[in-house]
């Protein structure tokens, strides 16, 4: 993607506003801060650019590679390539979900949609990889350590006394739980390079190579997209969320920066991109290290964007005239870019529809 200098579009932006790029006041530059952003909000949602449309391949959860995960934590729920499964840890594990055999190994379990397990049982004397059902908690458990005998439930009940409250905890020396498998998608993933913005579709193939894929039933929640139905991993085409320019200069001697900060580097200059924190707590310079990546405009939003920032701070300066100029400066900006889309390219927008069989 042909992308623009942030200290280009802010200069464009400026000039069009009436204003000297190079004597800025520090007022006028956090206002078109803030118009900038604004305004490439609205042009990146306005339509599925090609440039900002994605289609990847996902899974629901991080693939286990043994150099990552040295030791899995308990309740660390992964894909297991391996096996072609969900897993679940059922402790502190430093072994690998399955073997050469795709059999898997006792401290792990396989993640399902649901369970049919026998209830648990004071009389039953259980093995490694038992698996049950406790209806004091309504969850599934599995036996990771095999008992000395019989009677050691699955999780210990505590409270208060008298007993207002009852609360439960797995009793993680010999069991450990095996949640139902919530097949979501997290918008953000910390494998993954893409944030998942507006979502278009859900495949079992890559559409842009196999042209029998079929669009998969999904939902979105506050947890990402939801495909209950979905195969191991899924195609996912979206558009790439729009990112935040608004931002303070980078500081070299600070080092408490939150993933998502945006900055400014050189932090001084008339010449100067945006980079967001990728990595926590970073010391490392933005543009020379994967600890920041860089935020991208596109070239094809600079005449929109810079027009209509110009347009808002001209109107706050109570420039009615001139803020309807460069608004309409704005739209015809836009208007071009549709028409470079739709008639030009014929890239109309193309919908994938789920049918029912009666």
């Amino acid at each position: 993607m042909r992308k623009i200098k942030y200290s280009e579009l802010l200069k464009r932006t400026a000039e069009r506003s009436q204003r000297s790029y190079d004597q800025l006041s520090t007022d006028d530059a956090a206002f078109l801060e803030n118009f900038i952003d604004s305004r490439l909000k609205r042009i990146w949602e306005y339509t599925d650019w090609p440039d900002l449309v994605l289609t990847e391949k996902r899974s629901y959860r991080h693939q286990y590679t043994p150099l990552w995960y040295s030791t899995a934590t308990a309740a660390t729920e992964l894909y297991d390539a391996n096996a072609k499964r969900y897993v679940v840890a059922l402790k502190d594990t430093t072994n690998d979900p399955s073997d050469a055999a795709e059999t898997i190994n006792g401290d792990w379990g396989e993640l399902k949609s649901s369970y049919n397990f026998d209830d648990y049982s004071d009389t039953t004397s259980y093995a490694v990889g038992a698996q049950v059902y406790y209806y004091l908690t309504d969850k599934y458990y599995q036996v990771h350590t095999a008992p000395s005998g019989a009677g050691y439930k699955p999780a210990t009940e505590y409270g208060s006394v008298p007993i207002t409250t009852t609360y439960f905890t797995t009793n993680s020396t010999y069991w450990g739980e095996i949640p139902r498998f919530d097949r979501y998608i997290a918008y953000e993933q910390s494998w993954e390079t893409n944030k998942i913005g507006n979502v278009t579709g859900v495949f079992n193939a890559d559409p842009k190579l196999d042209t029998t894929s079929d669009g998969i039933n999904f939902f979105l929640t506050s947890q990402g997209i939801q495909v209950p139905n979905g195969q191991n991993r899924v195609w996912v085409r979206h558009r790439k969320r729009v990112p935040d320019v608004t931002h303070d200069a980078h500081d070299a001697a600070k080092s408490d920066y939150a993933v998502g900060d945006v900055v400014k580097y050189p932090a001084s200059g008339a010449e100067f991109d945006l980079y967001e924190c990728a990595t926590a707590a970073t010391t490392q310079t933005p543009g020379a290290h994967a600890d920041w990546t860089l935020v991208e405009v596109p070239y094809i939003f600079k005449d929109y964007i810079s027009s209509g920032a110009a347009a808002d701070l001209l109107q706050m300066d109570e420039k009615v005239d001139l803020a309807l100029i460069e608004e309409n400066r704005a739209d015809l900006a836009l208007e071009h870019e549709l028409d470079k889309l739709n008639r030009q390219q014929k890239q109309t927008e193309q919908f994938n529809v789920l049918t029912r069989n009666n």
